[in-house]
């Protein structure tokens, strides 16, 4: 994907492609998300310790939170539930939600759903969904 010089995608995030502004906010009763990382070029993605493989690179996973709609593992939850919304990864991050779509369009995706546990320096995931 080419980058502009303020590191913006050529294909911003909000293209209909993701679902942050039809399928995604019908989910949580049309209630505002506050998203709080997208896209990142490399040089972003480097500094904020983002892995080197990041989806966010390639425009295709949001770090938000829903506050009128729950608390992230609520979002999580209703978002894992619904069929209709593709997604490669759902990832509960303790204060925040990871979404990340697929690649190609007409994709259901991957659906795979994480728990990060942040410890220690380091980060592990579990299947599915649990409490921190």
């Amino acid at each position: 994907m080419d980058e502009r010089q303020d590191h913006r995608p050529v294909s911003p995030l909000g293209s209909t492609r993701f679902p942050v502004r039809g399928e995604l906010p019908a989910r949580l009763s049309r209630k505002p998300i506050l998203i709080s990382s997208a896209f990142r070029s490399a040089a972003v993605n480097k500094a904020v310790g983002g892995v080197p493989n990041s989806v966010h690179a390639l425009g295709l996973a949001a770090d938000f939170i829903g506050p009128a709609s729950g608390t992230p593992l609520q979002v999580c939850t209703v978002l894992s539930r619904a069929s209709s919304i593709p997604f490669d990864q759902l990832i509960y991050e303790g204060t925040w939600v990871h979404y990340a779509i697929p690649e190609k369009d007409n994709d259901s995706g991957k659906r795979e759903v994480l728990t990060a546990h942040l410890g220690n320096g380091s980060t592990t995931y579990s299947r599915g969904l649990s409490s921190l």
